[in-house]
C-alpha cells in the first residue's frame, strides 16, 4: 500500500489471526531501503467485518538515516577575518526542493551536527551578509549515503546582494 494520510482498508483476507507489521520503505540510488518499521500488531479477523487496528507508529530504523557535520570559511577566512556574525544554513533535499532543516547560528559556532536525513542528495546552503553590507554565499551538492556522518566543508564567497 503506498504512503497515504489517514485511515487505508486492505481486504480479501481469510478470517483469522494475523501478525500485522507496517514498514515505510524509501529509494535510494534505485534500491529499497527499510526507513521505517512498527512493531507487531495481532489482528482477528473475522469474516464479513472490519477490524480497525487504530494508529499504528513507526520506528524510525536508524542505521539508514544519515547526519551532516557542516562547517564554513569565507574565501578561506575566519567569521571574524571577514566581519561576520551569523550565518543561516538551509539543508535542502535535491529532488523535492524542501528545506529539510534551517538554522542561524553565530558564525564562530561552526561544525554544527545535524542529525537524522534520509539518505539522498541534498543542496546545502549558506547566506549572510557581514558588518559591512556585504553577502556571502556558500554552496554544497552532497551525497548522503545511509548509516553515515557526512563532514560538509562550505566555501562562501562574497555575492551581489540583489
Amino acid at each position: 500500500v503506498g504512503c497515504t494520510e489517514g485511515p487505508v482498508t486492505v481486504d480479501n483476507f481469510d478470517p483469522g489471526r494475523f501478525d500485522v507489521e507496517l514498514r515505510g520503505i524509501g529509494l535510494y540510488r534505485g534500491e529499497y531501503i527499510e526507513l521505517y518499521r512498527s512493531p507487531v500488531v495481532v489482528a482477528d479477523l473475522y469474516d464479513g467485518s472490519l477490524t480497525d487496528l487504530g494508529i499504528i507508529d513507526l520506528d524510525r530504523n536508524e542505521p539508514q538515516f544519515g547526519d551532516f557535520m557542516v562547517d564554513w570559511s569565507f574565501d578561506g577566512y575566519s567569521c571574524a577575518a571577514q566581519g561576520v556574525t551569523d550565518v543561516t544554513v538551509r539543508i535542502i533535499r535535491s529532488d523535492t526542493q524542501i528545506i529539510d532543516d534551517e538554522f542561524t547560528v553565530h558564525c564562530e559556532d561552526s561544525a554544527q551536527w545535524r542529525a537524522t536525513f534520509v539518505p539522498g542528495d541534498y543542496e546545502i546552503e549558506l547566506s549572510t551578509v557581514d558588518v559591512y553590507g556585504d553577502c556571502w554565499y556558500g554552496l554544497a551538492l552532497v551525497d548522503l549515503i545511509p548509516d553515515t556522518m557526512l563532514s560538509v566543508d562550505l566555501w562562501a564567497e562574497l555575492v551581489s546582494c540583489y
